[in-house]
C-alpha cells in the first residue's frame, strides 16, 4: 500500500484533501476552481500589499483577523461552510500548492499543476509573515526549583510557582515597585 501511495505522489497525483481554491480532476491532478481560485488570490494580493522597494521593510496589507473579517462581511464561507478565521487565512498564504507545486510523502513536483500565484506575490507574503511575526521575551527568571517535583497530598497535582509584580506610589512621591515569587 506504502509503495502504491508512493507511486501516485510521484506523478502528482492527489492524495487526500485538496486545497482551497483546487479540486481533482478525473486524471488525478489538481484543477482550479475558478470562484475560490479568486478568493485565493484576493488573499494572497491583500495581504501582500503594495510592492516595496528592494531591501525595504516589506510594507503588507491588512492582517489576518482583518482579511478574515472582510470575506466574512461578504458572505464567503469556506469550502466546508465556515465563515473565514485567521488561522484559515494563515494556512492558505503558507500552502506552496498555490505556486504549482505538489509536495506529498517527501515527493515535491514543481509545475505539476496551474499555479494561482505568481512567485513574486508568494515571496513578499512570505517576507511580510517574516516581519510580523511577534517578538517573545525570553524567560528571565529562574526555574522554580520544586515545580513539578512537589505534589499537593490532598489533589496529587505539581506545585507551580507564581510570581507577582507590584508597583506603588508613596507619600513622598517616589514609586516603588516589587516582585513576589
Amino acid at each position: 500500500i506504502r509503495d502504491a501511495i508512493f507511486v501516485k505522489a510521484s506523478r502528482g497525483e492527489v492524495l487526500g484533501r485538496t486545497p482551497y481554491g483546487y479540486e481533482a480532476g478525473s486524471d488525478g491532478i489538481l484543477k482550479p476552481v475558478p470562484e475560490e481560485a479568486e478568493i485565493v488570490k484576493e488573499i494572497f494580493n491583500i495581504y501582500a500589499g503594495p510592492w516595496h522597494a528592494e531591501g525595504s521593510k516589506p510594507l503588507g496589507g491588512p492582517g489576518l483577523r482583518a482579511i478574515a473579517r472582510s470575506l466574512n462581511e461578504r458572505g464567503l464561507l469556506t469550502r466546508t461552510g465556515r465563515p473565514w478565521s485567521a488561522l484559515a487565512i494563515s494556512g492558505i498564504l503558507k500552502n506552496r500548492t498555490y505556486l504549482g507545486t505538489y509536495t506529498r510523502y517527501g515527493v515535491r513536483i514543481a509545475g505539476s499543476h496551474e499555479s494561482l500565484v505568481d512567485r513574486e506575490i508568494f515571496n513578499r507574503t512570505e517576507d511580510v509573515t517574516r516581519t510580523r511575526k511577534p517578538v517573545r521575551k525570553r524567560a528571565s527568571e529562574p526555574p522554580y526549583l520544586l515545580g513539578g517535583l512537589a505534589r499537593c497530598h490532598v489533589c496529587g497535582r505539581g506545585l507551580f510557582g507564581l510570581t507577582r509584580r507590584r508597583k506603588w506610589k508613596r507619600v513622598d512621591g517616589t514609586s516603588a515597585a516589587k516582585s513576589y515569587r
